[in-house]
């Protein structure tokens, strides 16, 4: 009874032995267990980016065999002998490449047999550079490591930023009335384009005629953004226009701020209640007078005042003309050059009579006093 229990454990290990290794065998190399192999294929590489013997062998991701060793050469390449138990059927453009198998590591070769009718000739062959996504990623990585460290830390100061509320982004997030805003918008644009609502959107997913015409005037648009000799293209392509708009920019920001601080008339304006009610009661006043009884308003609002002061202007105007053209005394006076020198003469003549006159007075009154006495 002993006997027979012991003879059932003995068996039991040695089959769970045997078991562990024929899978042991399986799934870290091929024998004679397996299938049978084809003659090796050395292939050689520039580097082989860590990997070892006894890695699987794929050919369009199906497992044909093992890396059976890896031998590092005098002139710095890498010989690579790969034993296969299924025939690859490789082809003269086949090639060899040396792929990652996850991003914790791990590296097998993979066999693209090719597509040429031609078979391959001989067991040996060149590889290619090992170059894989996570390869190129760890480098990118280490050349780039201050850059990455910069980025990560401004996506936590943004993602600080967000929490606290800040920013557009963070108030459509926390506030609850701009987000509730937002998605009114969106529900509106929705129910536009569902052609629920009557809109310009609405109107343009839905004419066929205006959605030609709205896309004529955004090429038209573009075209003129393109284009140098257009308002818009020069501001957008020349520097000295850009620089002018700039300075337009910022002094229009500079009065903007003058004004909020009450500098100038237009800020005493805004900021100063006393000049304030000035002006609001200089306004009621002139809104008075026209809308009164007075002359002004009469003026303003009698059809016939209005005719009579129109006939008035034109008279004007018509004598102004005459005068322009020398028509009358007046205009004889002003464009006569010769009547204006007879003038002038005339004018130096009655000013040294009457100079005479004065100087003469005293005499004239003695003469008067002798005449009287006698």
């Amino acid at each position: 009874m002993h006997m027979r229990r012991d003879f059932l454990v003995g068996a039991m290990f040695l089959g769970a032995i045997i078991a562990v290794g024929y899978l042991t065998v399986v799934i870290k190399g091929f024998s004679a267990l397996v299938g049978p192999s084809l003659p090796p294929l050395t292939i050689t590489f520039p580097e082989i980016a860590g990997l070892d013997e006894g890695e699987e062998v794929r050919a369009k991701g199906v497992k044909v065999g093992q890396v059976d060793a890896v031998d590092y050469r005098d002139d710095g390449t890498v010989a690579v002998r790969i034993v296969c138990f299924a025939n690859p059927h490789l082809r003269r453009d086949c090639s060899f490449h040396i792929r990652s198998k996850s991003p914790l590591g791990g590296k097998y070769l993979e066999i693209d047999p090719g597509a040429a009718k031609e078979p391959a000739e001989g067991a040996a062959f060149a590889g290619e550079r090992p170059s894989d996504l996570f390869t190129d990623l760890g480098t990118v990585v280490a050349e780039n490591r201050e850059a990455i460290a910069g980025t990560l830390d401004n996506l936590n100061h943004t993602t600080r930023a967000l929490r606290d509320g800040k920013g557009i982004l963070g108030a459509l997030v926390y506030d609850t009335r701009l987000r509730d805003n937002a998605l009114r918008i969106v529900a509106d644009l929705r129910a536009s384009v569902a052609g629920e609502k009557e809109n310009l959107l609405a109107a343009i997913l839905s004419d066929a005629d205006l959605a030609r015409n709205v896309k004529a005037s955004v090429a038209e648009l573009k075209d003129s953004l393109a284009r140098r000799d257009t308002p818009l293209g020069v501001i957008l392509h020349d520097e000295d226009a850009g620089k002018d708009l700039r300075r337009i920019v910022g002094d229009a920001a500079a009065l903007a701020r003058g004004v909020r601080e009450g500098q100038g008339t237009l800020g005493r304006f805004f900021t100063d209640d006393t000049l304030y009610r000035t002006a609001v009661d200089a306004a009621g006043s002139v809104a008075a007078i026209t809308k009164g009884d007075g002359a002004v308003a009469y003026l303003l609002t009698d059809p016939a005042s209005r005719v009579q002061i129109k006939d008035i202007v034109a008279s004007l105007r018509g004598t102004l003309g005459d005068i322009s053209q020398g028509k009358g005394t007046l205009g004889r006076l002003i464009t006569d050059v010769e009547m204006y020198e007879q003038l002038r003469a005339l004018i130096v003549q009655i000013r040294e009579a009457v100079e005479d006159a004065r100087e003469h007075a005293p005499v004239n009154q003695l003469v008067n006093m002798v005449g009287a006495v006698f």
